[in-house]
């Protein structure tokens, strides 16, 4: 079960290996000093009467005549619609089931068993949390706030609060040997890690992932190889 956070100055060693949030690059999200960086597209959504289908990115771009790369941006590679199907943009500040499911098993065959994680969760949102989530210690960076949890790597999964497709915006281990970001206003997620972590990321079918650096753009301008369209859903802080 999710553990209340008595004192949130348990966790500033570990925020204070990030760069400035403005600084807008991968060490802004995941600390700095991992091995290796990957970045986790969120899938699109290619919408049917009764149901929706994941897209990944680099579908979406062979359809759109489009390049992707590790710094694609959902409005430089996406068409509006796909064979005359409707199209939804990937999910942002959560991940969905398609990432998280496959993530997790990739994290437990990396972490020892009875390690335990840390949870951030963003309150943006504005949603209530469940009656069974503890009230809990709260850090505030300057750029974002969240309050903190702990629980087993098994549950770094769960959703603490009562719309139960938004995950935690930050999950991480306490050896450190990995972080996760799903940072609220962007629709990809961040995790830094060991080689063999990554790599097992980057290999893995069930995600669509690419190398990050930790001096990467996370901006929506960071996509200098395909020009600009507007297809609207842009979060103004991160737009350009």
């Amino acid at each position: 079960m999710l553990e209340s956070v008595r004192n949130s100055r348990d966790v500033m060693p570990h925020f204070e290996r990030m760069a400035s949030f403005h600084s807008l690059c991968v060490c802004s999200l995941v600390p700095k000093e991992f091995p290796r960086y990957a970045r986790i597209f969120h899938p699109a959504w290619r919408v049917y009467p009764e149901r929706r289908k994941a897209i990944r990115w680099a579908d979406m771009a062979k359809y759109a005549g489009t390049t992707p790369h590790a710094l694609m941006q959902w409005n430089n590679i996406a068409a509006q619609g796909m064979h005359d199907d409707r199209v939804e943009p990937p999910d942002e500040g959560r991940m969905p089931e398609e990432v998280i499911k496959p993530l997790r098993k990739i994290i437990l065959r990396h972490s020892a068993k009875d390690v335990g994680c840390w949870l951030g969760a963003a309150r943006e949102w504005g949603w209530d949390y469940r009656k069974s989530t503890p009230a809990t210690a709260r850090i505030d960076t300057g750029a974002r706030a969240w309050d903190l949890f702990r629980a087993p790597v098994s549950m770094m999964d769960v959703r603490p609060f009562t719309n139960k497709k938004q995950t935690a915006n930050l999950i991480w281990c306490e050896d450190p040997s990995w972080w996760v970001t799903t940072d609220i206003d962007l629709n990809s997620t961040y995790i830094g890690g060991s080689d063999a972590l990554i790599q097992d990321i980057l290999d893995s079918p069930a995600l669509e992932a690419w190398p990050a650096a930790p001096d990467d753009d996370i901006t929506y301008d960071a996509d200098i190889v395909n020009p600009a369209k507007n297809l609207g859903n842009v979060p103004a802080l991160l737009g350009g």
